[in-house]
């Protein structure tokens, strides 16, 4: 025997072609045999309207009423009231398809698939002869010939706009918005204005569209009239607009209630603009009607009018409301042909016809039948089942065979003939006529009518959403994947959300799931909340359920082959310890993970906050070693309601991501994590009871991220390798220009500067510095302490009470400082550098620029003391002479400066290093040869030597040439007995002097 597993009794053609959701499309034979019993209650009309729960009837009692009760003066106008798609239509076309024929009736249908104009007044005056319906029908059928699409609008807008003009208004509102020369005629009238009226998709289009061609059979019932949004109020720009109507829009735009008096005053005189529009005329169709009446009258018939749906009926209601409600007798006498109608319309339209409507209506007939019904109350789940099981044994059985049995007076059922019928029946059960439900059973289609009936329209049960939302979608959409295997799929998930008024599965369910099931878990929840009606602990279903869906059955205890329908009504919250506020908050987070719901934001931001501190806690900071960071570093680092850090499917910041991002830490819409979830909100309330497996993932997931959170502390502080790179290059440059480095210096000479604060540093050549070099000096040095500080925080930590750092992480700074050594100094860059060390960088730049001019000045310095200090010689030499010449000059009386003063400059010149000159000129020499080498040759702290050396041997070369210049002139003041020794030390004294001047 073949095996019940991936198996479809069903065509997607078949399922087509016998579920429809309009009652008109199915041809007699498929819609006499899917029609099910309607939930219909009979209400009294209340002052024109319908009032209180009354009495529920059966469509015999609807028809039996409709035929045989009395008219009143001619006239029966009986309402089926009910929310599109409750079936209202389908209830007008079953009476049609009961009706027995009669030539005392005159039966005119008006489905609502044919509710173009001509389609109406062509079934209006069908069998109806003479001229003046002749130039009726030609009219309406002309109007397709005689306008295209676009110049029917045209028509449309203007008619409403004559017909504004000649409006009577009933309000003071009402009175501003009427006339030809203001209001509503001149916007309509305004080029601006009427392109916004006449753009696609807006009513006017809409209207003009039905009129030509009718509602398709897969169209929506579309809006019929004005609503507030089709006023042109959200125009941004107006200034092309006139004047005038630019003053009409400001007003409008500003005033609710003229808004509100627009909306009314449009939709009272729409009838009037489509018949003056279509060229029929205001009364036109009404005087045609009751010359029909009266010729039907002369006959001894009536009229039976039956209309799908009122509202379609587009222009032409308000003639015909007064053609059907025109009393048939006058003064004692039938004139009219008595004129019965049941009309189908939505209970928002029945109550805004106007008064003297629903007071005729109400004189005719004392009640309405309502179709608008509820779950639990007055629609049973088996009454559901049973609606619903016609459906799919007319899509097993095919449109032919069923017509061929209506014929015959019987309808198949398709199941008999199937080899499969005793497991599928025992597993998924039937309706109370036999009919099998596979593949739902009755917990799996109740949740699915629910899911998309409850959730947009409280707990109304609507058919046309049940059948064409729900069987005929599955059936159609899901055939591939229940042959496949693949049923039911994370699509049935995404298009049947968990109803509000059911259960979904428990996050204790789903974590078991998680746990077992390791191949499919998400097909399994889905099998456990519909098929299974959500249990509260894991179960087994029917074999053959799980046999036909190809999902083996789990090693549990517990089966549970035939699950009832969820009950009717809320889901009601268990009673819980937990406070209230805390218990909505876990029940929000049960409603995620069964119901496919969204976060709200607030808790989505407490379960992101709390993952958030444990990864902090766990955080090191000792790898890389760094300072702690303040708690903005990590705000910044790490936003405390980000979703590139945490995601949470099916919360709001799951939009944030882009395309092909991934967030650090992403959380799915499972039972695990809503355990989890549900346990941190726990845990943030201090409430007991949360599992050791909780606490011991967020402690897993703290380790896990730490480094994570580590490395984005790092990108925040600008403090990855090459920023940090950059940054160590900025402070050892300022550490050169503080001339704290000489040319070539070690490594640990680079450490120890390049974290020097430079508090305290001086240098000592300082007045061997140009201006420009000493200003961009003094504001690198100011600037350089709360550089070199933030520099510390990020390689090192801090010890003791101060919070200052006093460890550096010597890993990670030498081979940076390795590589200064080695003169691989990177390019320089603004974009190379980190923000917190530009102002730093920006005074070094400046410095830079001066370099040539400081080098420059160098060479000035070196040229002057070379005019005093022979190269060649040495200082000592040079001292010897000097000290020769001063002595053998102050006999002589030679000397005109002081002696203390000169011999204090002989006795520092024999103290200057005389090498410091050869040294300057030997990097100024590697300067010119080696540009690159000229920023650190005009760095170099050159020491006062240089300073000293040039003054002391300036002020001796004053006295040197003024003495012998005083020996020249004879102005010595030791007389003849020197003269002698004096003209011998001239010799020496002209030959130091000639040295110095050739130096």
């Amino acid at each position: 025997m073949d095996e019940f597993t991936r198996f479809t009794c069903w065509s997607v053609e078949s399922a087509q072609q016998t579920i429809s959701t309009e009652a008109v499309s199915p041809s007699r034979g498929v819609f006499l045999a899917t029609h099910a019993p309607l939930a219909i209650r009979r209400r009294a009309l209340v002052d024109g309207g319908s009032s209180g729960r009354g009495s529920y009837v059966t469509e015999a009692d609807v028809l039996a009423d409709f035929v045989s009760r009395a008219t009143n003066n001619g006239v029966l106008l009986l309402p089926v009231i009910g929310q599109s798609g409750t079936g209202k239509s389908h209830l007008v076309r079953w009476i049609h398809e009961k009706l027995e024929a009669s030539p005392q009736m005159k039966v005119i249908y008006l489905p609502k698939t044919a509710t173009s104009l001509a389609d109406v007044v062509s079934r209006l005056l069908l069998g109806s002869e003479g001229e003046e319906f002749d130039d009726l029908r030609r009219s309406s059928e002309g109007l397709d010939t005689n306008f295209s699409q676009e110049q029917l609008e045209r028509r449309l807008l203007d008619s409403l706009a004559e017909a504004l003009v000649r409006a009577a208004p009933k309000t003071p509102s009402e009175r501003a918005l009427v006339g030809d020369v203001r209001g509503l005629y001149l916007l309509m009238h305004d080029p601006f204005f009427r392109g916004h009226l006449l753009r696609p998709g807006a009513l006017v289009p809409r209207r003009a569209k039905h009129l030509l061609e009718g509602k398709g059979q897969d169209e929506s019932e579309i809006p019929l009239e004005f609503r507030l949004e089709d006023l042109p109020l959200d125009v941004t720009d107006v200034t092309h607009a006139s004047a005038a109507s630019q003053k009409i829009y400001r007003v409008l735009a500003a005033n609710a209630g003229l808004q509100d008096a627009a909306v009314r005053l449009l939709n009272d005189n729409l009838d009037i603009a489509v018949m003056e529009a279509a060229n029929l005329g205001i009364g036109r169709l009404q005087r045609a009607m009751l010359r029909i009446r009266e010729i039907l009258q002369a006959r001894g018939e009536e009229i039976i009018l039956l209309i799908e749906d009122f509202a379609l009926i587009q222009g032409v209601q308000r003639d015909l409301l007064d053609a059907i409600t025109e009393t048939g007798v006058k003064d004692g006498q039938a004139i009219y042909a008595p004129i019965r109608t049941i009309m189908a319309v939505t209970s928002g339209y029945f109550d805004r016809l106007e008064d003297t409507v629903r007071t005729r209506v109400a004189a005719s007939v004392p009640h309405a039948y309502d179709l608008d019904i509820q779950f639990g109350e007055d629609v049973s789940d088996a009454a559901i089942s049973d609606f619903v099981g016609r459906y799919l044994n007319a899509a097993r059985t095919g449109r032919h065979a069923l017509e061929l049995g209506e014929r015959n007076g019987s309808v198949p059922n398709a199941c008999g003939a199937c080899r499969f019928e005793d497991v599928c029946h025992t597993s998924f059960g039937t309706s109370t006529e036999g009919f099998g439900l596979y593949p739902f059973n009755a917990s799996a289609l109740i949740r699915s009518v629910r899911s998309r009936t409850s959730n947009g329209q409280g707990r109304a049960f609507n058919p046309r959403t049940a059948l064409g939302g729900v069987l005929r979608h599955v059936l159609v959409e899901f055939h591939d994947e229940i042959e496949s295997g693949d049923f039911p799929s994370t699509r049935f998930r995404e298009d049947f959300p968990t109803s509000n008024h059911v259960s979904g599965l428990s996050t204790s369910v789903q974590t078991q799931i998680e746990e077992l099931d390791h191949e499919e878990p998400d097909r399994r929840k889905l099998l456990l909340e519909f098929w299974g009606n959500g249990p509260n602990e894991l179960t087994n279903l029917a074999r053959g359920i799980h046999q036909a869906f190809t999902l083996s059955q789990l090693d549990v205890e517990t089966t549970n082959p035939n699950p009832p329908p969820p009950a009717p009504g809320l889901v009601d919250e268990p009673d819980s310890p937990v406070p209230n506020a805390l218990q909505k908050k876990l029940q929000v987070v049960e409603d995620w993970a069964s119901r496919g719901g969204a976060l709200p934001q607030d808790i989505e931001a407490r379960i992101r906050i709390i993952v958030r501190a444990a990864v902090i806690e766990q955080a090191r900071w000792t790898d890389p070693l760094a300072k702690e960071p303040a708690v903005a570093v990590l705000d910044r680092a790490w936003p405390k309601t980000n979703s590139l850090t945490i995601l949470i499917e099916g919360s709001r910041g799951a939009d944030q991501l882009g395309e092909g991002h991934k967030a650090l830490i992403e959380f799915k819409r499972n039972g695990t994590n809503a355990q989890f979830f549900q346990d941190l909100l726990r845990v943030n309330e201090g409430i007991d009871g949360v599992s050791v497996e909780s606490l011991a993932r967020l402690d897993h997931l703290a380790q896990q991220h730490a480094a994570a959170l580590q490395q984005m502390v790092v990108r925040e502080r600008s403090a990855e390798e090459s920023q940090l790179q950059a940054a160590v290059e900025v402070s050892f440059r300022g550490a050169m220009i503080a001339g704290r480095l000489g040319l070539k210096p070690s490594t640990d000479d680079i450490l120890s500067a390049v974290f020097d604060d430079g508090i305290g540093w001086r240098r000592a050549d300082a007045n061997l510095r140009i201006p420009a070099w000493q200003a961009q000096s003094a504001r690198h040095l100011q600037e350089r302490p709360a550089f070199i500080s933030d520099l510390r925080d990020r390689v090192g930590i801090s010890q003791g009470k101060t919070g200052r750092v006093q460890a550096i992480d010597a890993a990670r700074v030498l081979p940076l400082v390795r590589r200064i050594a080695k003169n691989q100094l990177s390019e320089w860059s603004q974009e190379s550098i980190p923000l917190w060390a530009r102002k730093a960088a920006a005074s070094i730049r400046t410095i830079e620029a001066t370099v040539d001019d400081q080098l420059r000045s160098l060479e000035t310095m070196a040229s002057s003391i070379r005019t005093m200090f022979h190269q060649g010689e040495t200082l000592s030499e040079v001292v010897a002479a000097l000290n020769g010449a001063y002595t053998a000059a102050v006999p002589g009386g030679l000397l005109a400066a002081a002696p203390d003063l000169i011999e204090n400059d002989i006795s520092r010149l024999s103290k200057v290093d005389g090498a410091s000159i050869t040294r300057l000129e030997r990097d100024l020499s590697t300067a010119r040869d080696d540009p690159s080498a000229a920023f650190s040759v005009a760095c170099v702290d050159r020491g006062m030597d240089l300073i000293e050396l040039e003054s002391a041997l300036g002020r001796s070369s004053g006295w040197l040439h003024n003495g012998l210049d005083r020996a020249r002139q004879g102005l010595g003041g030791s007389g003849s007995s020197a003269t002698s020794d004096l003209e011998h030390l001239l010799n020496d004294w002209r030959a130091l002097a000639k040295g110095v001047s050739d130096a």
